[in-house]
This record gives C-alpha cells, sequence and structure tokens, in this order.
C-alpha cells in the first residue's frame, strides 16, 4: 500500500483502482519527523491508518506576542470565529493590542451581540456552520445604528470584487494589525465602503 503506484488488481477489468502517491508521501513524511504509520484492514469491513509522530508544546515564548497599540486600545472588536483554536488564537493577539473582544462561535450569536452593545469594528469568519460571512456582514450592518466596519477571514481566493477587506486564513499578525490600523486607527488608509444591498 505504501510503495507509489501500486496495484491491489492489475487485471484490465479491474473493479478497485491502487494507491498513487498520497500513501508513499505520507509515509515519507512520517518518517522524516521521526514517526511512523500504519494500516488495519478487514475485507468488506474497512481500513483504519494510524500515524505517530513525536511533538512537544510550544514554549509560552513561541506563542504570537504583541504590546498594546494606542490607535487600537479600547476599541470594541466583535470576533465570530467557530474554530476553537483560531478564535482563541485571534482574541489573544487583539486583547495583547489593547482592544476589547467579543467572541461568539456562530452568526446567531453574533447578532445577538450586536444588539446588546456598539462595536468599533467586527472580524467575520467566511464561512460558519448556521450562515455565510457576507450574509451575516449585511445582516450586523443592519442591526448596528451605525455603519459598522467589517473584515472577513478564509477568504483564500480573495477578488477585487470582494466588498469587504479580507485576509486569508491563517491570518497573519502583520496585515491583520495594518487592516484594523486602516479601518478604525488615527491613520486611515482605504476609506471604508459600506456593503452593498444584497
Amino acid at each position: 500500500l505504501f510503495k507509489p503506484f501500486s496495484q491491489v488488481d492489475s487485471s484490465i477489468s479491474r473493479q478497485f483502482g491502487g494507491t498513487g502517491l498520497g500513501l508513499a508521501i505520507s509515509q515519507r513524511l512520517c518518517q522524516l519527523m521521526g514517526g511512523a504509520i500504519g494500516v488495519e484492514s478487514q475485507p468488506g469491513q474497512g481500513s483504519t491508518f494510524r500515524f505517530r509522530i513525536p511533538l512537544k508544546r510550544p514554549d509560552q515564548e513561541l506563542l504570537p506576542t504583541a504590546a498594546p497599540d494606542p490607535c487600537l486600545a479600547g476599541k470594541r472588536v466583535l470576533l465570530v470565529e467557530d474554530n476553537a483554536s483560531q478564535r482563541q488564537l485571534l482574541s489573544r493577539l487583539l486583547s495583547a493590542w489593547g482592544m476589547e473582544v467579543t467572541c461568539c462561535a456562530l452568526a446567531a450569536e453574533a447578532q445577538a451581540a450586536v444588539r446588546t452593545r456598539p462595536f468599533d469594528l467586527a472580524l467575520l469568519d467566511a464561512t460558519l456552520p448556521d450562515r455565510d460571512g457576507l450574509t451575516l456582514a449585511a445582516d450586523l450592518q443592519t442591526a448596528q445604528p451605525r455603519l459598522l466596519p467589517l473584515v472577513l477571514t478564509g477568504r483564500n481566493f480573495i477578488s477585487t470584487a470582494d466588498p469587504l477587506p479580507t485576509l486569508a486564513k491563517p491570518v497573519k499578525a502583520s496585515q491583520l494589525r495594518k487592516l484594523l490600523l486602516g479601518l478604525v486607527g488615527e491613520k486611515l488608509l482605504p476609506p471604508y465602503l459600506p456593503l452593498p444591498p444584497l
């Protein structure tokens, strides 16, 4: 199975194919990281692949660090991200810049949060379990008494036609800070334009 381009059934009229390079590459990567990969298989019941590689928790010093930013400190940001680790990482970064962060995992939670307090901007995941980011953006702007600057994250195929500022994932701290300064900082970059009606 772990040989490149091996065929399980070599007959011309075979019902099942074989493996290409995927398992061979996976095995090589595991070996390069000091680990191993294996398979358990039962005919008619399926296969289970397992791999083991030695990892260690990163030191606290290796985690993203930031200092309070006088242009961003005190700004209220709504962070909508369904991935828990991504949400925690972004929240920690925004808080380190001195921003007040309200975290939500779902679009419905974000809508409820906007009804209870004003925000200076919102950082929205483009693909949420209960709604896409652009639809949520339009809903939030309707709910907020004043126009709310919005940023979409996770749009890895960014188009010039996108009506909102976008950041691909994984979000880089330097790009995020530059974009936030342009939206709510003292030194405005491009002027913020509201979403066109859907």
